[in-house]
């Protein structure tokens, strides 16, 4: 059904619990799930050995060591056993209601991309992954995690051959996501953001790794080479204005719908606004400020209400089988 690949940090301290916890999850996705890890660092051998996961230790990198995605993403297409492919950051967990969102979006349209919002928490002890490991997780997430509002995404979900033609980013640094949403865009494959009908689970963590770093913790000489790169194709590129708010439908209860909701064309009017100069767009720039706070309060109702909806599943359930013993 699903290949998934990734390229995973050294093994060590935090990120090991981290990567850990994020590959056993993905191993209870899909019965016939693939997980190729590009790269060799510190520990991948020993961790595709014991999963019974993919190696391809060879992968092209940057001056400075860190991998290139165009190469990862070129070749995870070509050596895919599924039709479907996931690009997936090695620290993100996954549940049961990715698989249901992936198969729905598939079944939708031959051509899509599936990204979504992550939700940041703290979380740096092994899972476990008892019978119960998911519920236990929820609850967690509904109780101390955030819906986060960055710009950067993690996961993209499409059919091999959707995505070619990737400038030679540097991986985990910022703008080459931005610049694949734009890139989509441009191609009219529709963008799908799968928020609303699935959690992934991001654990807090430094940027220790990341090399020269200098200012924000991302930042450095990686992070400007991407945005070079970026506008070497186009010059006005902005990182900030493509994010999975761009996205031009949302799955929603199963349904893939239009982005017509009104954070998606809020930040529609917001990217044209932001990249025009003429009066009529100052106008709506404003028109944008103004309505922020309204937009703001129907989001945090949203959220609110699918907390609700989430810890009254959780309690019917555990009534339920309070009952039943």
């Amino acid at each position: 059904m699903l290949t998934i690949f990734t390229s995973a940090k050294a093994f060590r301290d935090q990120a090991e619990v981290h990567q850990n916890n994020a590959i056993q999850s993905w191993l209870r996705l899909f019965p016939d799930v693939e997980i190729l890890i590009f790269g060799n660092e510190y520990g991948v051998d020993e961790i595709t050995r014991r999963y019974g996961l993919r190696n391809i230790p060879q992968v092209e990198r940057t001056e400075l060591g860190t991998p290139i995605l165009s190469g990862m993403f070129s070749e995870a297409q070509r050596l895919a056993r599924h039709e479907l492919v996931a690009y997936v950051n090695a620290d993100i967990i996954l549940m049961e209601d990715f698989e249901r969102a992936v198969r729905r979006v598939s079944r939708w349209r031959s051509q899509f991309v599936m990204v979504s919002h992550r939700w940041d928490i703290d979380l740096n002890e092994p899972l476990g992954f008892s019978a119960d490991w998911r519920s236990q997780l929820r609850r967690r997430v509904a109780r101390t995690a955030r819906l986060s509002d960055s710009s950067a995404l993690d996961c993209f979900v499409f059919r091999r051959g959707v995505i070619r033609d990737m400038p030679p980013f540097a991986i985990g640094r910022p703008a080459w996501d931005n610049w694949l949403i734009k890139h989509l865009l441009a191609s009219n494959i529709p963008i799908v953001d799968a928020t609303g009908d699935y959690i992934a689970v991001h654990p807090n963590h430094g940027y220790g790794h990341v090399p020269k770093a200098s200012g924000q913790v991302w930042e450095g000489p990686e992070a400007d080479r991407n945005r070079a790169l970026a506008r070497a194709m186009d010059r006005n590129f902005r990182p900030d204005l493509y994010t999975v708010k761009s996205a031009t439908h949302i799955l929603r209860r199963g349904l893939v719908l239009p982005a017509w909701t009104p954070p998606h064309l809020s930040w529609r009017l917001h990217t044209v606004a932001q990249l025009s100069d003429s009066g009529f767009w100052r106008i709506a720039r404003l028109a944008r400020r103004l309505l922020s706070p309204l937009v703001l309060l129907r989001q945090a109702r949203e959220r609110a209400g699918a907390w609700t909806r989430g810890l009254r599943k959780i309690v019917k359930t555990a009534s339920h089988v309070d009952r039943r013993n």
